[in-house]
């Protein structure tokens, strides 16, 4: 087994179970050590010392600050950095200490906030901690319960968010501390199964269970630290009751092991008054070793759990697995935890609602042998022994090893973080994927960073749900999930998305933004910074409206440079109420007020922008360079075009994009009955306009659904012309349709209705004024042949993302002198 150092942040700061596994650890391990906190006694500290080659105390925070309390990461984000610096120091020391060969961390307790600083420590170390392999243990529940239902939907968000970034960072093993949060942890984070289980760690489970029969059986009534969820209150009632019941038949135990409140002090203080000259309860103040505590539990009969119900629902407690092994018998709030893991390991549970002295006779009930019993407890350290080695790949279980990191010698240039307005980035080819693109491919930018609009988990399962191949739904599902575990990145260009839990905690009843939504949604993108080594007041931030969430991100964290790219007036959509209206312009305008620069791509969008008070610029959809053989030639889906086109050798019509109300259907008919022997091909989704599903019933017309931008190539390399039926409307008004410069790209003729931005090209792009010339130009140029490719080539060049874009972007980036010093 590889060297291995328990990592404790809370050691030394407090008592509870983590010196007393500090202590066993110790006695386990050959070669090893702990990191713990800088308030670690001298005296513990060296009997550590004795045992272990390597006990230092890096850690300067109250490990448990955060528990019970509100908010994500964002609202707790200078103790998040914190306890994260903690960390990584203290993993730098263990790295120090063995210089090389594979090094095991041991992490035996962490909630939400703890995985959040180690997600971000671990991302920091960056190569250096290739060598570590986490052993994270979770004993907390995440929110859900073990059927997935969200028992708290804000702590969720939290827990989910922490440990999908905690997983991402390295080699990361996860073991759930009960067989409910092995469930809850697999529905939490979307895992195929549950986790392992690892066994209880507060006991040498390697020595067999040793019961010593006292005269008078003793009933341990309290043990720990004075808590109220715990029924530290309800005592000297519950003592005199006890007493009172047993009539000196029994000897009653209470131990506390830390006192810190006047409100403490003064329930001793009236327990100590009941317990004064009697020799039946014994009342102890302070910390028990291992040794102590096997002494005292082997030589009781019960254990009373009086704790509060809705507090320990879902709550674990070391105190019950340490009365399993001793065979204890306990006392139980119904409905809890500790009710359900009882039963589990097949203990005797005693009425709660009454004193043991009535309870008759203690004699012992035979246990029943079973297998969650013996996964339990199977010895700590033969767990440790037989766990999976190190990933050979020198430690990262996640594909990142291209990864920017904080650490990592910049190569100058500014990062950019482009927000686009809905969930279909990489599916579509809009202006948002090109643009992206385009900035990537110039040499001043380092790394852009492509963030979908939040959505809801409830949201994308129902479009997992959806089985209609010609609807996206289940398309965005699976490059939503794709971009969350990194599949979609290429060279400079990443991806992500905020998956939430959405209802009540994220939106109100208008729709707006909640505050706790905004922290968690600001929480998980500090995060994705620090991980991908952006710093955001030295970033171009772009954004698509509309996202009402991006305006108080925005204030939070100051971006350098703003660039708002209006591509949509969604006031001009159909439905749209006036309310909705209203709020979309003051939407516009706030952004605005906030940009560097305002990018629109059409004149009526212009004009509309210049009416809310902006200064737009005026900047048309463009095109990517052609490659040899067309944009897209390369991409991988040939084998679909041959399932939908088998031995047709005929000519292609070819439309591309989403089949929105914007379609004229009834142009599509004619299309087809005037072009009976052309098969017409309409790539795209149905799922916005139904309606365009009745020209299913002519046989040249098919439906093969969504096909993702980069699997265009087949595709396009059959249309003999490219169509835009398009519908003149207060839609089409304001749009530019982006499918003209796709289509001219790939060297295909287009013919387009006579919709408002779209401009004719002599040879390549005609617009038609009416149905009649349409069918008529479809007609004239079928008959003609294709233009040569050269003619194209020159056509995109003019009208390419970087004759477009260039002079907007120039003013942005970084100036040579400027990414000089960002290398240096």
């Amino acid at each position: 087994m590889p060297p291995i150092v328990l990592v404790d942040p809370a050691l030394g700061r407090t008592g509870a179970h983590n010196r007393g596994f500090a202590e066993l650890f110790a006695s386990w391990i050959q070669v090893g050590g702990i990191l713990a906190n800088v308030r670690m006694e001298e005296a513990l500290r060296s009997s550590l010392g004795r045992q272990l080659a390597l006990v230092e105390a890096r850690f300067d925070v109250d490990f448990y600050a955060l528990a019970g309390k509100q908010g994500g990461v964002a609202h707790h984000w200078d103790w998040v950095f914190g306890l994260s610096l903690g960390y990584r120091q203290a993993l730098e020391v263990a790295l120090e200490r063995w210089p090389s060969g594979p090094l095991r961390i041991l992490y035996h307790t962490l909630s939400w906030e703890h995985a959040a600083a180690l997600s971000l420590a671990l991302h920091a170390l960056g190569p250096r901690g290739d060598r570590l392999q986490h052993i994270a243990l979770l004993m907390y529940s995440p929110g859900v319960d073990c059927e997935g239902r969200s028992l708290d939907a804000g702590k969720a968000m939290n827990f989910r968010l922490a440990f999908d970034a905690l997983r991402g960072a390295g080699d990361v093993r996860l073991y759930a501390s009960c067989g409910e949060y092995s469930e809850a942890y697999r529905h939490l984070l979307g895992l195929p199964s549950p986790l392992d289980i690892h066994p209880c760690f507060l006991g040498n489970w390697d020595l067999p269970s040793a019961r010593v029969r006292n005269a008078r059986e003793r009933v341990i009534l309290y043990l720990g630290e004075v808590k109220q969820d715990k029924g530290a209150l309800e005592l000297p009632d519950r003592l005199r009751r006890e007493l009172a019941a047993s009539r000196g038949k029994r000897q009653f135990l209470l131990q506390f092991s830390s006192v810190r409140t006047d409100a403490a002090r003064q329930l001793l203080s009236e327990l100590h008054d009941i317990a004064r000259g009697r020799d039946d309860v014994r009342i102890h103040e302070g910390f028990w070793s291992d040794e102590q505590l096997v002494e005292v539990l082997s030589g009781s009969g019960v254990l009373r759990l009086d704790y509060d119900a809705p507090a320990y629902a879902h709550k674990t407690s070391g105190l019950l697995w340490l009365a399993a092994w001793h065979r204890l018998d306990v006392t139980v709030p119904a409905g809890s935890w500790l009710e359900r893991e009882a039963l589990r390991l097949g203990m005797n549970i005693l009425p709660s609602d009454a004193p043991i002295g009535e309870a008759g006779d203690l004699a012992r009930v035979p246990r029943v042998p079973n297998a969650y019993f013996a996964r339990i407890f199977t010895p700590f350290r033969s767990w440790l022994e037989a766990l999976p080695a190190p990933a050979s790949r020198g430690g990262r279980a996640s594909d990142t090893s291209d990864f920017p990191r904080i650490d990592d010698a910049r190569d100058g240039g500014m990062d950019v973080v482009l927000f686009w307005k809905q969930n279909d980035s990489t599916v579509y080819g809009r202006r948002n994927d090109m643009v992206a693109k385009y900035l990537a491919s110039r040499p001043d930018v380092r790394t852009v960073l492509v963030v979908d609009a939040p959505i809801s988990e409830a949201r994308l399962e129902s479009f997992d749900r959806v089985s209609d191949p010609s609807r996206h739904d289940r398309l965005i599902a699976e490059r939503t999930r794709a971009k969350q575990e990194s599949r979609l990145d290429r060279g400079k260009i990443r991806h992500a998305v905020f998956v939430h839990e959405g209802g009540e905690y994220a939106f109100d009843e208008q729709d707006r933004p909640r505050a706790a939504f905004l922290d968690a949604y600001e929480g998980f993108l500090r995060a994705l910074f620090l991980r991908s080594g952006i710093d955001p007041a030295n970033s171009l931030f772009w954004v698509y409206p509309r996202n009402f969430s991006i305006e108080p991100l925005i204030d939070r964290f100051h971006p350098r440079h703003l660039v708002v790219d209006v591509v949509d007036d969604h006031r001009a959509w159909p439905g749209v109420e006036p309310a909705e209206k209203h709020r979309l312009a003051r939407h516009y305008q706030g952004l605005m007020k906030r940009a560097d620069r305002v990018l629109v791509n059409c004149e009526s969008v212009l004009q509309a922008m210049e009416e809310l008070g902006g200064t737009p610029r005026l900047v048309p959809n463009g095109c990517d360079m052609p490659l040899p053989g067309g944009l897209l030639a390369h991409a991988p889906a040939a084998g679909t075009t041959g399932r939908v086109l088998p031995d047709f050798d005929g000519q292609v019509l070819g439309y591309v994009g989403n089949l929105e109300s914007k379609i004229d259907v009834d142009l599509l008919d004619r299309l087809a009955h005037r072009f009976p022997r052309c098969r017409i091909v309409l790539v795209g989704s149905t799922h916005a306009n139904p309606d365009v599903l009745r020209l299913s019933r002519h046989s040249n017309i098919v439906f093969p659904g969504v096909v993702p931008y980069d699997e265009l190539g087949p595709w396009l390399a059959r249309m003999d012309l490219g169509i835009i039926p398009h519908l003149r409307s207060e839609l089409t008004r304001h749009m530019n349709p982006l499918k003209a410069f796709v289509y001219l790209a790939n060297g295909v003729p287009v013919v387009s209705t006579d919709v408002p931005n779209v401009e004719p090209i002599p040879g390549l792009l005609a617009v038609a004024s009416d149905t009649q010339a349409f069918l008529e130009t479809v007609e004239q140029w079928l008959e003609r042949p294709r233009p040569p490719r050269s003619r194209f080539t020159a056509v995109a060049a003019r009208v390419s993302w970087e004759a477009r874009l260039g002079g907007v972007v120039d003013g942005l980036a970084p100036s040579d002198r400027r990414m000089e010093e960002a290398a240096r």
